[in-house]
């Protein structure tokens, strides 16, 4: 690779997507941007994060105006801003994922919005659909760069993400997914001028959890949780049930499995509150201490509710003791690495509404937020989870760019474009091309 750079990646606590995407761009931390996942609480309820729910200013909006920015399927940054250039959210919902409004046409006619997040469940993402999602979003971002004069890209795929989460049991299916991505973005780069810095990275790693340990059935078992069971959802922990039971045989159908799994997951915690995704989602149901159910990496958020009895350092002192106690009897280790307070991680403008505890879990482990049967604390389920190392690639980059330091983080990117940009002459919106 010529003029190539290779690091680590070091992720945002928690190290999911919606924090870790919204931190490359901003340059800032959760606490600062405000972002600690796709939703979180507020109150009482469970509400969506999107582009107006980052407090802090991404770097599209911060360099040249004179110079066009093309920004496609950059998470949470629904609905999209006017912008000098193009912006493309990853939902097409409404009339506000795409800017200009002119764009609407052709995206149509690449069938874009067909392979939008909010239009297919994770049952539909087999292989075949997620390599037409990387072919079809790579002639986007093709016609998008040929058509505007830019000096800034930022185009993301996801695909890799959901091959990970559904397949880390088939190194074969990984394989053809990732191939198809190498390939598109292959023909993306090759099409842009020869000098062309490009800055590859993946927001977060994976790696495959062999054990499911269920947060707040723990904590229900150590009397941290309290809450109250709605009657529709008895079908649905029956589903759970069998679901679970189906996963632990051979490795196809723990793939197919594992998907309806999730969705059932979803659907059994949005009625209890632990692990909603939408703003109808009632929080009086908990009393205590809850584990927010969307994470699925290193790290897992756990709030108080606003009608826990105990203060926060009474409370603070028991969680730590059950924290000490805890053991899965079959491993003979306690899955929980280290518990932060917020204190120890957040100290931004936005830290008060950051998780009022963070677990760190042993990486052969994954976290599950979904209440069900709180006897049940483990299962021998193996996942997809995300791990807090993922990787930068700069083509045609110098060293420089990086002043030294070889561990970077999410919030390092912003500051190295910007010296990339400092480096190179502005272009103007009239100008014939665009050698950034």
């Amino acid at each position: 690779m010529r003029m190539g750079i290779v690091r680590i990646l070091r992720s945002t606590i928690p190290d999911m997507t919606a924090p870790s995407w919204t931190s490359i761009f901003t340059g800032a931390d959760p606490s600062t941007h405000g972002v600690y996942g796709f939703s979180q609480p507020s109150g009482h309820k469970i509400v969506r994060t999107g582009r107006t729910s980052c407090k802090a200013t991404p770097i599209w909006d911060a360099i040249n105006p004179l110079c066009q920015k093309v920004v496609v399927n950059v998470p949470n940054m629904h609905p999209v801003e006017p912008l000098n250039g193009c912006m493309i959210s990853w939902i097409s919902d409404g009339s506000d994922w795409v800017f200009p409004r002119d764009l609407l046409d052709d995206l149509h006619r690449f069938g874009y919005d067909r392979y939008a997040e909010s239009h297919h469940s994770p049952l539909k993402r087999d292989v075949q659909w997620l390599c037409e999602s990387i072919d079809t979003k790579s002639k986007v971002a093709a016609h998008v760069l040929e058509k505007y004069q830019w000096c800034l890209a930022a185009i993301v795929f996801s695909e890799t993400d959901w091959a990970q989460h559904l397949f880390h049991y088939s190194k074969q299916k990984l394989l053809t997914v990732y191939s198809a991505l190498d390939a598109a973005l292959g023909r993306i780069v090759s099409t842009l001028g020869s000098r062309t810095p490009v800055i590859i990275i993946s927001d977060h790693g994976y790696i495959e959890s062999k054990k499911n340990f269920f947060i707040n059935h723990w904590l229900i078992n150590a009397g941290l949780l309290h809450h109250r069971a709605s009657m529709r959802n008895r079908v649905l922990r029956t589903l759970m049930e069998i679901f679970e039971r189906c996963a632990e045989r051979s490795g196809e159908i723990r793939g197919t499995v594992g998907a309806v799994w999730r969705v059932v997951e979803k659907r059994v915690g949005h009625r209890e509150g632990s692990d909603a995704i939408g703003p109808s989602s009632d929080l009086d149901r908990l009393e205590g201490l809850y584990c927010y159910g969307e994470d699925i990496g290193r790290y897992y958020r756990l709030y108080l509710t606003e009608n826990s009895k105990m203060n926060y350092e009474s409370f603070s002192q028991r969680l730590e003791d059950e924290v000490g106690k805890l053991r899965d009897i079959k491993e003979n280790k306690n899955p929980i690495v280290k518990l932060f307070k917020k204190k120890d991680i957040y100290s931004g403008v936005h830290s008060l509404d950051a998780p009022d505890y963070v677990l760190e879990l042993d990486p052969t482990y994954c976290g599950r937020a979904v209440i069900f049967d709180p006897s049940r604390v483990f299962n021998t389920i193996s996942s997809g989870t995300h791990r807090p190392e993922g990787v930068f690639i700069g083509y045609n980059l110098d060293t420089s760019v990086l002043e030294g330091s070889d561990d970077l983080s999410t919030t390092d990117i912003v500051p190295i474009v910007l010296r990339i940009l400092q480096s190179r002459p502005v272009v103007k919106a009239d100008s014939k091309r665009a050698d950034v």
